[in-house]
């Protein structure tokens, strides 16, 4: 019964991604941000693919996915780290293991950590503290985590980067982005833990994930874009339990009026059209049939293997075919950390920080 759904919880969350997305346009992180970016090397190495591409007229390649391309290479080969357990800051050398997920300390606290990791040292028995921080200038400090916090500081570096960008939330325990491609006149897949670009169905038809709702947060407005991730809707559709349908529609048009109030005639009109444009595109987007892009995109490649199996994302890496459709769901895991969710061990929120995913 569409009354009984829990469309406080819903709305709750959107709102707090849809006031996260915001934080990103202050003008002295962006600077901050633009000072660890290497942007000369990065045009320049955008630049050259873009040449390069204009070689070959069968893969042409416009400077702003070039730039995209760039941007993922350097962060992930470069930027971040991924965080399976944190270091031993006592021995520097053994292997840690989580006890117990607990409050964030004041200090903590005051980097805006939505919960603190504790692990025990397996060489020198030493406590280590893992704070997951929603907080991007201290990510910009740490530079490590699972991918909320990844998203997190890529989302920063994309809008620094003159990229309209956003972040979306994945219900199902991932967050990812997406930057609005002029060439293409349309919303563009990003991934920064996995490097990947314009591959949407890499979630269900490469990981093998249950889809159920994918949020994507803009500074002018919030979009259920969930159908431009699967071509199994019908499977989809029966597993979105937690609002009402007709209701999630009306909510997120409100909000969207809300952030776009005050904005002059000829942006409002620009927005509207984008937004006709994608209703039409995501219309069309979930068809049956993933085609031949879904049969070689692979498995998930970041976190360990056994954690990776535990959440059910290895797809075919773990000699099985992908089957995106059922009801069930996959092993849950809190990869974005604040975030909605328990991952493999049942322990609430463990991969991502106060953006929803791991």
């Amino acid at each position: 019964m569409a009354g009984a759904r829990p469309n406080g919880q819903f709305a709750a969350k959107v709102q707090r991604h849809a006031s996260q997305i915001l934080t990103y346009g202050d003008e002295l992180l962006q600077a901050q941000a633009l000072s660890l970016i290497p942007v000369d090397r990065l045009r320049s190495e955008a630049d050259a693919a873009v040449a390069a591409a204009g070689e070959d007229q069968a893969q042409p390649i416009d400077p702003q996915a070039a730039l995209v391309r760039a941007l993922l290479d350097w962060f992930k080969g470069e930027f971040f780290e991924w965080v399976n357990s944190p270091p031993c800051w006592n021995c520097g050398q053994g292997e840690a293991s989580r006890v117990a997920v607990e409050a964030p300390s004041e200090a903590e606290a005051r980097h805006d950590a939505s919960r603190t990791e504790v692990y025990t040292c397996l060489k020198c028995g030493a406590g280590i503290r893992f704070p997951r921080y929603n907080d991007p200038a201290k990510l910009l400090e740490t530079r490590r985590g699972r991918c909320g916090e990844w998203a997190n500081v890529f989302t920063l570096f994309c809008i620094a980067l003159g990229l309209d960008t956003r972040l979306v939330v994945d219900w199902t325990d991932h967050v990812w982005n997406e930057y609005y491609s002029q060439a293409k006149g349309r919303w563009v897949h990003m991934d920064s833990c996995e490097a990947a670009a314009d591959q949407p169905l890499l979630y269900e038809s490469g990981w093998g994930k249950k889809l159920t709702y994918a949020v994507a947060f803009h500074r002018l407005g919030v979009t259920d874009v969930t159908r431009r991730y699967t071509r199994q809707w019908p499977a989809v559709l029966a597993r979105r339990v937690e609002a009402d349908e007709d209701w999630l529609v009306r909510h997120l048009r409100e909000v969207t009026g809300g952030m776009r109030m005050g904005l002059g005639s000829a942006d409002a009109d620009e927005m509207a059209e984008r937004d006709m444009f994608e209703d039409a595109e995501l219309e069309t987007a979930c068809g049956e049939g993933a085609g031949r892009e879904a049969e070689s995109l692979p498995g998930r490649t970041t976190g360990s293997v056994e954690w990776r199996r535990a959440r059910g994302e290895l797809g075919r890496e773990e000699g099985r075919d992908v089957d995106a459709g059922g009801v069930g769901g996959g092993t849950g895991g809190a990869e974005a950390g604040g975030i909605d969710g328990k991952d493999a061990a049942g322990v609430e929120g463990s991969e991502g920080a106060g953006v929803d995913g791991e």
